[in-house]
């Protein structure tokens, strides 16, 4: 009897195996994991930066009204321009079926597929300074990671956004998601769980990270 016992455990654990590493040969089947994602993002804006002599912005009307996230901008250098009004906001019913052709780039494989408004949701979020630029852009409060000031976080997914919405982190914002997850005792339950920098590279948690102000200048001193 003991001898079915432990052979039916060891099937048991077997299967359990099996099912662990379809799921992670599924995740893997699905697009890059999280951190090569936003090694792509990094080296698109990069890339567009060199092409256009700035970093990519959110797109305005001539009234200066914000109109679509600069994700948007980032689709040439990534997976291709989805049919989008440039003309119209983000969340015009014209450019709904845009917002559901989220590129792979932008885009967490764990949502569901198809899902409107979820599977079409992304992480990855810019961080910005109080009056819109790019963090370490402007005088004012900048967020290193590693001495360089981060340029796009992977948020955990309550966070997440539509990624034609104009939607992003102020450095305060990412202040306060750093400093939550200092008592995160689940890495899986960081709110912020990989960094882009300025400088072109990704890390992941746990970060070394300051807050430093900026005085415009490039010269930078602690809080």
């Amino acid at each position: 009897m003991r001898k079915y016992v432990i052979l039916a455990c060891a099937i048991v654990a077997v299967g359990v195996f099996a099912l662990y590493k379809l799921d992670e040969m599924r995740k893997w089947a699905q697009g890059p994991l999280p951190r090569t994602k936003m090694k792509m993002i990094a080296l698109a804006m990069h890339n567009y930066a060199e092409a256009h002599g700035s970093w990519p912005t959110d797109l305005l009307d001539d009234n200066g009204r914000v109109l679509l996230s600069w994700r948007v901008r980032m689709c040439e250098y990534l997976d291709g321009q989805p049919t989008i009004d440039v003309t119209l906001p983000w969340d015009a019913t014209e450019n709904e079926e845009a917002a559901k052709a989220i590129p792979r780039s932008f885009r967490n494989d764990d949502f569901i597929d198809g899902m409107y408004p979820y599977g079409c949701r992304t992480q990855i979020l810019g961080v910005f300074s109080s009056d819109g630029v790019w963090n370490g852009e402007a005088k004012g409060n900048v967020l290193f990671v590693d001495g360089q000031p981060v340029q796009c976080v992977w948020a955990g997914p309550p966070y997440a956004v539509l990624w034609t919405q104009p939607l992003d982190l102020s450095v305060d914002d990412a202040k306060r998601l750093l400093e939550r997850d200092e008592y995160a005792s689940n890495p899986e339950d960081r709110r912020i769980q990989h960094v882009s920098l300025q400088d072109g590279r990704v890390t992941s948690a746990p970060f070394e990270w300051e807050v430093r102000f900026s005085s415009g200048n490039g010269e930078t001193e602690s809080e």
